[in-house]
């Protein structure tokens, strides 16, 4: 721990002394850059001890946001999951932003995504210069170049706990598309992670513009033979006049060409082309003198018959959908990424109705065996005394009652495809033993005998108990526990996620409702909900057929199961009735008593909130 002494004299608070109480800086103490920031953020009347402003979008303005970036996203969400890979544990977070500081995506570390929300440090949050000061987001995309900002560089004092390391994604034009973070704890910093996030944008970017240029010809080059095809390869992209129409951040580099300064070009104004085809420059040399080694692709051109490119890539497109900013998911879901189609079984636990079926057919759709079947058997389903022969099949009369023909058994069925073992931990100790042996032996003998099938499937298993639990009590055979736990994903309860409001309206939106009154909001954020997803979209489907159309969900709209449910778990918070009416009182307040603007806010007729105050017993404000 510093000494009070060292704090007063550290540079950076040196700096922030020297900036706020004489309007200059040492030379020296700070870079120039930083300084720059913040005298914009001071000459924009920002506080040092203010908390932000406009720091977090709505949930329907950050759709629309995240909509409008959707290609950088696709194009950016491999290098952020591979970025976050290389540097979990680290008490870290990787973020992308959009060009207004908007931030779209993050993953980090569970000892540290906490310290983050606390300053809006999330999905949603703005993180522009005019928004939070001084930061790495925002003034890397202001300044358009790569920037680290330390602890008490940081303009707001709120946000002198954060390194944070961020470089601009520029699109093929030289335009600011969006800005990489990597922001990590100021006690914890990573020296190298300039040069991570500096290599993941460098191929998001290569990404971009060959994603955006699909029917360009492509000229890569670089000074050194060696490094040709490498990443620091300049790539340029133009059409069959030779008008450049995008080219990366190297070729800039090499040509050295200011970004947003390479449009309306020809490939003449860099290179000497004028005396042959450059399909055919093995060397070429630039109109400044230097000389380049080169290579040459030509990308599909519209009459060419070539299959149409995916947008995403298998590993990142049903999982993708299931991620709405919480960080627990957001980790499973690049774990999970990284392990499908590479014979990795994975096993889903958590409570009941939190999706795990859901994420069953999510990841397999998203494995290289999505075309195949997805065979689902739950194994608290089925009678004990049916479920070997429904998993392994059956020899035409092998017992009182059998199928003449016999069957084939859900594990056969599942060949090629995916097998789904739902609550697995309700399976018999004996058809453990049965199951495990086809695990290892990937073939099948059906009940009562005959030749052995091969079998090869992917295998999810999920689960709401504890089977540590189980296998320490005799219960799950600790063998078969081993082999079916490649990769546990821990699915969080619905009352523990981060992303809740977005899940409402995600379900609000399948369901074409209108939203929800600010009583029910409240309610719904007191309630504990014990079924999880699968409770929270029943409510919602209910509730929204009730509701007249176009009229938001009310708290008479809701099932009456689950408004007992609610009374039973009042924990002193107040009643439903309480809720609604805190919720009339408080937008009454807040409109001064204007009963047409607080009915607006509530999402309800003026008429209604005028039976509701009459329920209430209260007095009528003027209008």
């Amino acid at each position: 721990m510093p000494s009070q002494h060292h704090a007063q004299t550290h540079p950076i608070h040196l700096a922030r002394q020297h900036f706020f109480e004489r309007g200059a800086v040492q030379d020296g103490l700070i870079s120039p850059l930083i300084e720059r920031s913040w005298q914009r953020c001071y000459d924009d009347g920002l506080l040092p001890e203010a908390c932000g402003r406009d720091a977090r979008l709505s949930q329907v303005e950050f759709r629309d946001v995240r909509d409008r970036s959707s290609a950088l996203l696709e194009s950016a969400r491999p290098q952020l999951d591979s970025l976050y890979a290389q540097i979990q544990n680290t008490h870290c977070a990787v973020l992308m932003a959009d060009n207004q500081g908007t931030i779209l995506h993050g993953v980090g570390d569970a000892d540290f995504v906490p310290q983050a929300r606390r300053v809006e440090l999330m999905p949603g949050g703005v993180w522009s210069e005019t928004a939070r000061g001084t930061n790495a987001i925002g003034t890397a995309a202001r300044e358009a170049k790569p920037v680290v900002v330390h602890a008490g560089e940081h303009y707001l004092d709120q946000n002198g706990f954060l390194t944070c390391a961020a470089v601009p994604i520029f699109d093929p034009k030289g335009r600011v598309l969006g800005v990489l973070d990597i922001s990590s704890d100021a006690h914890h910093p990573q020296h190298h992670t300039l040069a991570l996030v500096n290599l993941a944008v460098s191929m998001i970017e290569n990404q971009l513009l060959e994603h955006e240029c699909q029917n360009a010809h492509l000229l890569f080059f670089h000074p050194d033979a060696h490094l040709l095809g490498g990443l620091y390869e300049g790539i340029v992209a133009y059409d069959d006049d030779g008008r450049i129409l995008g080219c990366n951040r190297w070729a800039r580099h090499h040509l050295d060409i200011q970004p947003g300064h390479d449009a309306d070009h020809q490939l003449t104004d860099f290179f000497d082309t004028s005396d042959r085809d450059p399909a055919r420059f093995r060397e070429l040399r630039s109109v400044a003198g230097d000389t380049f080694h080169a290579r040459h692709r030509e990308q599909a051109r519209p009459s060419q018959t070539v299959p149409a490119k995916p947008t995403r890539s298998p590993s990142t497109s049903a999982l993708a959908d299931l991620s709405l900013g919480d960080p627990m998911v957001d980790k499973c879901i690049q774990q999970a990424g990284r392990v499908l189609g590479r014979d990795v079984p994975i096993l889903l636990q958590g409570e009941t109705g939190v999706g795990k079926e859901v994420w069953a057919q999510a990841l397999h759709r998203s494995s290289p065996k999505s075309g195949a079947p997805f065979v689902v058997v739950n194994c608290a389903a089925i009678p004990e005394t049916l479920i070997e022969a429904e998993l392994f099949g059956y020899r035409g009369g092998a017992f009182t009652g059998a199928d003449k023909k016999g069957a084939p058994g859900r594990l056969l069925e599942a060949h090629g495809g995916t097998l789904f073992l739902d609550e697995i931990g309700d399976m018999p100790l004996a058809l453990q033993t049965r199951l495990l042996r086809v695990l290892q032996e990937r073939q099948v003998v059906p009940v009562g005998g005959g030749p052995a099938r091969k079998v090869d499937f992917d295998l999810i298993s999920a689960t709401n108990s504890d089977l540590d639990s189980a296998v320490r009590n005799g219960a799950f055979r600790r063998d078969l526990y081993y082999r079916i736990n490649g990769l546990r994903l821990n699915l969080p309860p619905l009352r523990e996620r981060l992303d809740f409001n977005a899940l409402v309206n995600k379900i609000l939106e399948e369901e074409a409702a209108t939203g929800l009154t600010d009583a029910v909001k409240h309610l719904f954020s007191q309630h504990p909900w014990p079924g999880n997803l699968r409770q929270l979209r029943s409510v919602i489907h209910t509730a929204a057929l009730l509701a007249e159309p176009g009229e938001p969900i009310d708290l008479e709209h809701l099932p009456a199961g689950f408004v007992e449910e609610s009374h039973q778990n009042d924990d002193g918070q107040g009643s439903l009735a309480e809720a609604e009416a805190d919720a009339i009182r408080q937008a009454l307040a807040g409109q001064n008593g204007n009963m047409s603007a607080a009915a607006r806010q509530l999402g309800i007729d003026r008429s209604t909130l005028y039976r509701k105050l009459k329920q209430m017993n209260g007095k009528e404000p003027h209008t």
